[in-house]
């Protein structure tokens, strides 16, 4: 009995090692916005989704034996556990009855947001609000992600005056790949910069200011419009907040109660005209906005219509865009689109309205504990107000770009403090007794087996959802540069590693054939370029018979 029992000195060391383990792997997972290979198929996407990933499984189950083991680490069932909990299960319900359930599970490397990110960006805020509850904890954390979005910033800078610090990036938001998806990730860090500037207690502000300024130059020399206006909007947001809030002269609170009043009005009846046609706010809206994007909102209306209660299944908006399209596209841009780039309507055909409301309701529980928190006098206004105008903001510029694995883990990094730091005040008592139950519990668990079935477990999803999904992303590319006669049995080794992708990789694979045999048609043996090209063909008939 006792083999079967951990010495005192292991459990003693245990939590220590395990938090360790999860304090500095969320450290790294900070910076995964500066991850980019060209080894690697979609070089901005599918190398940052991965290492997230795989650095989001070792610190969830370090943490998930300490969330067994010891009370004090498991999550807090607030209002916006339940929320994501509520949102997450209308994406697996809408997935399962959606169109096609692989693509809403696996994705593709261009993208890399269906399920099973969601599932890794959900365990990512488990950790974070489960086991930092300490203001320095958090302080720490963030001033990580300033840095890392520092040195983003100054890639992009330099990328701009000339100097090809990354290669792949074409002066197109540098380590991220797009401008719009720069500016949504430096939103995020802006704000927080911004916080403790007006907090005044950190030890950094020279280096907060020479970041803040270098993130706006970002922002504003990459062209990132809706960041740009988000931000811009966020600073009127928060004056007028402050004057709803702190001044002690009744008169100014009232005048910033006022102008939040006049300023809802205003948005409420812009967004009213924007979609009425005959008025100039829809006219001018109409000029900053291209016209393929407007058509393809329509697209996405009719997609909703089509299914309105749990939409076409996440990641399968490409696929209401083919049953939808319309021709007016060949003369206003873009022809394709597997977005709607706007968060509203994206949701609306992937997830339906009933995906559209969880999503909302996340919004709606973090406002709902800050401002709680405020005004029971439990936390500051900066604290209160900067998360509110943050969420505010990001939400705003989605309404016109979508989201990528960058901007969702800050996203999530925001939920994950208000979730156990704002809302997770300590109770002694509670704790105390906890702490009190601690060796009790430990002998009650059967320690070894179930430390055995996590590791195993571990395991199993590092592999399948890690390693396989790195090689099909590696070996996508490496496939056109070896030679001809082994080209196909790379093809079949990329296709049957992982699933993630699938579909869109065939479609590569037969365009680069064709492009490749096409320039070596004289080189390339009849025998080979006929396997091949009865190889393409097949899979495309795959695709054609699942989707």
């Amino acid at each position: 009995m006792n083999e079967n029992r951990l010495t005192e000195k292991q459990l003693a060391g245990l939590p220590n090692l395990l938090t360790r383990i999860v304090r500095y792997g969320v450290y790294f997972v900070l910076f995964t916005p500066l991850i980019v290979s060209s080894k690697f198929y979609f070089p901005f996407v599918g190398p940052k989704s991965i290492y997230f990933m795989a650095l989001v499984e070792i610190v969830f189950f370090a943490w998930l034996i300490l969330a067994i083991f010891y009370k004090e680490y498991r999550p807090r069932k607030n209002l916006i556990f339940l929320a994501l909990i509520l949102f997450l299960a209308i994406l697996a319900i809408s997935s399962v009855l959606g169109v096609n359930p692989s693509n809403s599970f696996w994705s593709k490397f261009e993208r890399m947001t269906g399920l099973l990110m969601w599932f890794h960006l959900f365990a990512f805020f488990l950790v974070t609000s489960s086991v930092f509850r300490k203001k320095d904890d958090w302080y720490k954390i963030f001033n990580i992600s300033i840095f890392a979005g520092f040195l983003v910033s100054i890639f992009s800078l330099l990328d701009k005056a000339g100097v090809r610090t990354f290669h792949l990036s074409d002066g197109f938001g540098t380590t991220l790949g797009n401008s719009s998806f720069l500016g949504t990730y430096l939103l995020f860090n802006i704000f927080l910069i911004i916080y403790f500037l007006l907090e005044g207690k950190s030890k950094l502000k020279l280096f907060l200011v020479i970041a803040l300024v270098l993130m706006v130059l970002a922002i504003f020399f990459e062209g990132a419009r809706a960041a740009t206006i988000s931000l811009v909007g966020g600073m009127g947001l928060l004056a007028v907040l402050y004057f709803c809030f702190v001044p002690q002269e009744k008169w100014l609170r009232l005048l910033g109660k006022i102008a939040l009043l006049v300023s809802l009005v205003i948005f409420l009846v812009g967004i009213f005209f924007i979609f009425q046609k005959g008025n100039i706010i829809h006219e001018k809206f109409a000029e900053m906005i291209s016209q393929d994007r407007q058509i393809v909102w329509q697209i996405a209306w009719q997609g909703f219509k089509e299914k309105p209660l749990f939409g076409w299944g996440q990641e399968n908006f490409e696929l209401a865009f083919n049953q939808h399209f319309n021709p007016g596209l060949f003369t206003a841009g873009d022809i394709w689109f597997d977005r709607a780039h706007n968060v509203v309507y994206d949701i609306l055909a992937a997830n339906g309205i009933l995906g559209l409301l969880a999503y909302l309701g996340i919004f709606i529980s973090v406002f709902y504990i800050l401002w709680k928190k405020y005004l029971s006098g439990k936390v500051n206004f900066w604290l209160t107000a900067i998360p509110s105008v943050l969420l505010v903001a990001y939400f705003v510029q989605n309404l016109t770009v979508f989201d990528m694995v960058s901007s969702y883990l800050m996203f999530f990094l925001i939920l994950g403090f208000i979730s156990g730091f704002v809302d997770g005040e300590k109770n002694e008592e509670k704790e105390d007794e906890s702490k009190s139950t601690r060796t009790e519990e430990r002998e009650d668990l059967p320690k070894k087996t179930l430390a055995i079935i996590l590791a195993l477990v571990f395991l199993v999803t590092f592999f399948e959802f890690i390693i396989q999904p790195a090689r099909t992303d590696y070996l996508a590319i490496k496939a056109l540069r070896v030679p001809h006669q082994e080209r196909v049995k790379i093809y079949r080794e990329t296709l049957n590693t992982s699933p993630v992708g699938k579909y869109q990789i065939r479609e590569f694979f037969a365009d680069q054939s064709q492009v490749i045999i096409g320039a070596n048609i004289d080189k390339i043996p009849k025998e080979t370029t006929k396997e091949e090209l009865d190889f393409v063909v097949s899979e495309l008939e795959k695709t054609e018979k699942e989707v």
